[in-house]
């Protein structure tokens, strides 16, 4: 994220003074850009505070006929949102956790600092994902310690644990998710969204572990 020229769009920049600028990886993204042969502007392919897509029919799912085309390049690689830098500032600081991890940056940029806390409803957000709920399922979901177990309730309930699944009443749907962040990161919202499909009510998961490669699934 860096200053924007007035050449920059109000509606790009979100009514802010900053652009974001991403350069993708994918193929089929760079093929786009390259047939198009301009800059292109483009918000995330999920609607505002939703989860976001890993697959081409999350997408088709969450905006249907609000979009004409989907480009289909297959399963995203990371299945987490994408690092936010921003660079307008005297140190580089990170605004949302990604798979580009801070000590990545900071072999390349000299130090980077975190952003932490979350942007109040209605206030201008310098990127996206730092409202206190964001890329949230439709069912209810909360935090809980590891081992924390669940007690049996009314509705669809699943438990999410990382590392070890404790004992559950019947009728609550266990899923055990490895101790590896890597494989966390690229399983969680696809999972979110099973669930979400589904038709659970409600999801528990346990808190992911603390440290720098565990962050952005924390976020």
């Amino acid at each position: 994220m860096l200053p924007a020229s007035e050449l920059v769009p109000a509606i790009v920049r979100a009514g802010g003074p900053t652009v974001a600028l991403r350069c993708p990886a994918h193929p089929v993204a760079q093929a786009l850009i390259r047939a198009v042969g301009r800059p292109l502007a483009a918000p995330s392919a999920n609607r505002s505070q939703h989860l976001s897509p890993t697959l081409a029919e999350h997408v088709a799912s969450s905006l249907g006929e609000a979009v004409d085309l989907i480009l289909d390049g297959g399963p995203t690689a990371a299945g987490l949102e994408s690092t936010i830098l921003d660079l307008a500032g005297a140190r580089p600081r990170i605004l949302r956790p990604g798979p580009i991890a801070p000590a990545e940056l900071a072999a390349l940029l000299g130090g980077v600092d975190l952003w932490e806390g979350a942007v109040k409803p209605g206030d201008v957000q310098a990127a996206p994902g730092m409202a206190e709920r964001h890329y949230a399922p439709r069912a209810l979901l909360d935090l809980v310690a590891a081992g924390t177990g669940l007690a049996a309730g009314s509705g669809r309930a699943a438990y999410v644990a990382i590392g070890r699944l404790p004992t559950l009443p019947d009728g609550v749907r266990g899923i055990l998710l490895p101790l590896d962040a890597e494989a966390v990161g690229t399983r969680l919202f696809a999972l979110l969204h099973e669930l979400d499909d589904a038709g659970f009510d409600r999801v528990v998961m346990e808190w992911p572990p603390e440290g720098e490669a565990w962050m952005a699934v924390r976020d």
